[in-house]
């Protein structure tokens, strides 16, 4: 599907979503700030529903069981496609700030939502201003009691392939407190590809691994959690292609 059709099929989603941020501009006078990007949250989980209903994607999940439940809690995934945030953002039901590259900002309507839900962007050619990101990242995931969700990745990978992780990415959980659960994605990147081509009646896989407390790790262990954790996704994605006889 191409970008003239894909915008055609689509519109009435994008006219909705965009609509109803406005009538949300509204409503957020009345709330706090806080309460704003609760508001915000709850309407666009309900939207990426909406979305995966209408593309005819299926997303098949594993491992919910392994979200700490009394914490906050730093998602560490792989980055296929930007809709690796549809579907994570789906399976969410606490309020979830994900640090994102800056130019997502700019994206028709779903920036301006990620916005009012609270979410940060890095400017990955300021080591300075990520360093302010991932301070404000951290306290707001103490003081309100959020998750957060970050892909180490720096960049879509666009397939199965999994670029190296910056360790940097992990200090936001250091700072914040909070143990790291690793979520694997596969499939995501069939479904929304390059020059803006959608493919309907794709599957996507999720699993969120159990949660790493990188207080409890030893000193040489701390030093490589990004390949510690990157290796986990690998095998993960490994482990589906082989089950379904694909292995790449």
């Amino acid at each position: 599907m191409g970008t003239i059709s894909t915008v055609l099929r689509y519109a009435p989603k994008f006219i909705g979503f965009a609509v109803r941020r406005f009538t949300f501009k509204q409503e957020k006078k009345k709330l706090d700030v806080k309460e704003a990007r609760l508001r915000a949250f709850k309407i666009v989980h309900q939207h990426t529903h909406d979305i995966l209903k209408a593309t005819k994607t299926k997303v098949v999940t594993n491992g919910l069981e392994n979200i700490p439940k009394d914490v906050p809690v730093l998602f560490v995934g792989n980055h296929q496609s930007i809709f690796d945030v549809v579907a994570h953002m789906s399976q969410m039901e606490k309020p979830t700030i994900f640090i994102a590259k800056k130019e997502l900002r700019a994206l028709p309507v779903f920036g301006k939502w990620m916005e009012e839900m609270g979410c940060l962007f890095l400017d990955r050619e300021s080591p300075r201003e990520a360093v302010k990101v991932i301070n404000e990242a951290a306290r707001r995931m103490r003081e309100e009691e959020v998750n957060g969700s970050i892909y180490p990745e720096g960049t879509r990978s666009r397939s199965s392939q999994v670029n190296e992780f910056q360790r940097g990415s992990f200090k936001l959980a250091e700072k914040a407190g909070s143990p790291v659960v690793p979520v694997m994605i596969d499939g995501a990147y069939k479904v929304l590809e390059g020059e803006g081509k959608l493919q309907e009646n794709q599957t996507i896989y999720l699993k969120f691994l159990p949660p790493i407390y990188i207080d409890q790790l030893s000193k040489e262990e701390s030093k490589v959690i990004h390949k510690t954790v990157r290796q986990l996704l690998v095998d993960e994605i490994t482990a589906i292609h082989q089950s379904q006889g694909k292995m790449k």
